[in-house]
């Protein structure tokens, strides 16, 4: 049915079933990279930001092979930063990016970030307690 939603283009609806797959079951993951991605892309933008997250988890060891494992790390990397204050997770996993996709087009996107969390991470350690 997911298969069926993603090809009339009722990406909002496949979310849905996507959520209401993980309630069901904890294990669930779809089975095509190309599907991660759209689904993680509409999630995020949605607002529904565990279920983009979720989505991620783990895209590169199950495709390992996908050109959009730089991009999906860059949009959890973002959504860890920015609506979850999750930085040094964030960070974490910008480096593993760039360390793995030296030459990708996202790099400079990649230290863009990067400088923004050093920068942030800088004002809030010297902020009074």
């Amino acid at each position: 049915y997911l298969a069926v939603l993603l090809a009339q283009d009722k990406d909002k609806a496949a979310v849905d079933l996507v959520r209401e797959c993980f309630e069901l079951d904890p294990t669930f993951q779809p089975k095509e990279a190309e599907w991660v991605t759209r689904l993680a892309a509409k999630a995020a933008q949605g607002g529904y930001t565990p279920v983009a997250l979720r989505l991620l988890q783990g895209f590169a060891k199950r495709f390992p092979k996908s050109p959009d494992i730089p991009a999906n790390y860059l949009l959890a990397a973002r959504l860890l930063s920015e609506r979850m204050g999750k930085d040094a997770e964030a960070k974490a996993l910008l480096t593993q990016i760039k360390a793995a996709f030296p030459q990708h087009e996202l790099v400079p996107q990649i230290d863009a970030m990067l400088t923004m969390l050093d920068k942030l991470g800088t004002r809030s350690a010297q902020a009074p307690a």
